[in-house]
């Protein structure tokens, strides 16, 4: 979308065109897109849609309170990721 003069998209949920991105991003592919979130889910979606992942360590249900634990997650998204090496982990 950030990088076509006429975007537009049909698909099942999403419906759109004659739509106008305006100031285009300086990238030249578009923004890097991070995602945050410590569940299974979140590190599935890093892998295949994002650039960056941010785990906040915020959820009780997934402690990332050792390193141990935020490294055994790290691997997680880069052993999920189809290029491992576009991911950025913070």
């Amino acid at each position: 979308m950030w990088t076509e003069q006429d975007p537009r998209f049909h698909g099942e949920y999403v419906d759109f065109e004659n739509i106008i991105f305006a100031p285009q991003p300086i990238q030249k592919n578009g923004p890097r897109i991070w995602v945050g979130g410590e569940s299974r889910a979140a590190r599935r979606r890093t892998a295949k849609l994002g650039d960056g992942w941010y785990p906040t360590g915020s959820n009780p249900k997934i402690p990332l309170d050792t390193l141990e634990r935020y490294f055994e997650a790290q691997s997680d998204v880069i052993a999920l990721a189809i290029d491992r090496g576009a991911i950025r982990l913070n």
